[in-house]
């Protein structure tokens, strides 16, 4: 994974500013020190000391400094598609979250508590070996990838896209999908009234919440009764339910057959034990 992971620590003169540019990798931002402001895509911010961005791959950025700071204490960490890809498949339990940033396609700002352990994860790796900083890189991505302290940066008004509100949607359910979330959790998550909420998503997306959250923990049930020797009861609470009755109807009446039926169906050569 090593060689999928680069870290740069520099200081840097206000002059020596690098342009708008895009690469095809990830980049995690954190201003040390400095200030100015920061394009990304075609919207321009002001950005301080402590702002720490992620870019997912292609999106144009530069970061202008003011001449105000005679030194730029600045710490990017540059990770690809690959590494995401390598991390879920060695770590099957942050499947989940590396999943859901899979999906984003805009930067993201990380503000409040999630600031402050990134900032002090991304200090820790200027004295880390290249394996320690692979392992300090994990816990940030899980952290960013499951915040709720975070907020888009350049591009459009994404506070008001209908497809950005619906990605955080998705990604919150995915991320949450094991805990008793309520809409009123997910309401909180993208800045909505609970009422409000429920019928943007229905009227976009032609299903509730309650649905998709129980498609979610369905297809992850549904994953494991092909893949793993869990007992259906374990995966009942493996995939979000709390109730095992309830479980067993809800899958009867989504897949058409019992958890054990379709376990036998569709592991005809793997004779799983099963003792409910």
């Amino acid at each position: 994974m090593n060689e999928t992971v680069h870290f740069d620590h520099v200081f840097l003169k206000p002059v020596e500013q690098i342009g708008m540019h895009k690469q095809p990798t990830w980049e995690l931002s954190f201003v040390v020190t400095g200030s100015g402001v920061r394009t990304i895509g075609g919207v321009s911010e002001p950005f301080s000391e402590g702002d720490i961005v992620l870019l997912p791959p292609e999106v144009p950025h530069c970061w202008q400094f003011s001449a105000a700071y005679a030194s730029i204490e600045n710490i990017t960490v540059i990770f690809s598609d690959d590494f995401i890809r390598s991390a879920s498949s060695a770590y099957p339990e942050f499947d989940g979250a590396f999943s859901a940033m899979k999906g984003w396609t805009e930067a993201v700002r990380f503000t409040g508590k999630t600031q402050q352990f990134m900032a002090e994860g991304l200090r820790r790796m200027s004295s880390c070996s290249a394996a320690g900083r692979v392992a300090c890189l994990l816990s940030l991505l899980v952290v960013m990838a499951e915040s709720t302290e975070q907020e888009a940066v350049g591009g459009i008004d994404k506070q008001s896209s209908v497809q950005y509100r619906l990605k955080r949607i998705e990604i919150f359910i995915d991320c949450n999908y094991k805990r008793n979330v309520s809409i009123a959790d997910i309401a909180n998550h993208v800045g909505m009234n609970r009422s409000a909420l429920c019928v943007f998503y229905r009227r976009h997306t032609g299903k509730t919440l309650l649905e998709r959250i129980n498609e979610r923990r369905l297809a992850v049930a549904g994953h494991l009764l092909r893949r793993s020797s869990l007992t259906v009861q374990q995966i009942c609470f493996e995939s979000g339910y709390k109730d095992y009755p309830h479980f067993c109807r809800m899958f009867k009446r989504q897949m058409g057959v019992t958890p054990k039926m379709f376990r036998k169906k569709e592991t005809p050569q793997k004779a799983i034990s099963d003792e409910f």
